[in-house]
């Protein structure tokens, strides 16, 4: 059969590589969600601390007000991508690219986070190409 062939909506199964992007973007969730606990936590913390702790419950509120967007964010494309629609592969392409740059700047602090982060990214990255290059999600919805 020739890729530029239109098959029935009975013939299309989605790729396993996007089940496989469901259960990653599950896991970064989760991460993200995690992340953001503890950071609530170690601000709470230093502002319950005084004096030097302040600064370090101010610092933990600059970081949540930038990371509230992303866990929100990320939740949204969780759903998405369990719902199998199109449109969150995009935006999930878009977050993974800024990521992943994120990604080459945390070799700054060390090479181990570089080494953990970048292999799944990149994983993330080739699960979301397969997944926009399928004909499962080129479908309309009726």
């Amino acid at each position: 059969m020739k890729s530029t062939e239109v098959l029935p909506d009975a013939e299309l199964h989605p790729p396993w590589q996007g089940t496989m992007l469901a259960w990653l973007c599950v896991f970064q969730t989760f991460f993200t969600l995690m992340f953001f606990l503890f950071l609530s936590k170690l601000a709470y913390e230093g502002f319950k601390a005084g004096e030097m702790g302040t600064m370090i419950g101010i610092f933990g509120i600059i970081i949540l007000v930038f990371l509230f967007p992303l866990l929100i964010l990320m939740i949204i494309i969780t759903i998405g991508v369990l719902k199998k629609r199109r449109w969150t592969f995009i935006l999930l392409l878009v977050v993974t690219c800024i990521n992943i740059l994120g990604g080459i700047l945390s070799l700054v602090t060390g090479p181990v986070v570089f080494l953990l982060v970048t292999p799944f990214l990149g994983l993330m990255l080739w699960a979301e190409i397969v997944c926009l290059k399928s004909p499962y999600y080129h479908k309309k919805i009726k």
